[in-house]
């Protein structure tokens, strides 16, 4: 049986980690916090495709804003708990899913 995983317990998602930060992030912040490399960071700010800003010649990005926009890029997600207390985001509920459509 599995339970909903307790929302003061589950892990920050990766806009919760961005929003709570109070000063505008550099580039190898939002690279280290999104996992993708700085030039990679570059090339979506030059396209417009992530929120940013220039202070002089230095790239920003406001914490808010760029939380916003990953929440908007976000799927839904339901954490559960096994029956054993481990979490899992989709791992038991798919398997009982594809179990009961072959029963049927």
């Amino acid at each position: 049986m599995q339970t909903r995983f307790d929302i003061a317990t589950r892990p920050k998602n990766l806009a919760e980690i961005i929003q709570g930060k109070s000063r505008a992030l550099r580039v190898n912040e939002v690279a280290a916090v999104l996992n993708v490399s700085e030039r990679q960071i570059y090339k979506l700010a030059a396209e417009r495709r992530i929120p940013a800003f220039r202070i002089g010649g230095s790239l920003r990005f406001d914490p808010a804003t760029l939380a916003s926009w990953l929440r908007s890029r976000m799927l839904p997600t339901t954490f559960y708990l096994h029956e054993n207390g481990a979490p899992s985001q989709y791992g038991e509920r798919r398997r009982s899913c594809v179990n009961s459509r072959a029963s049927a």
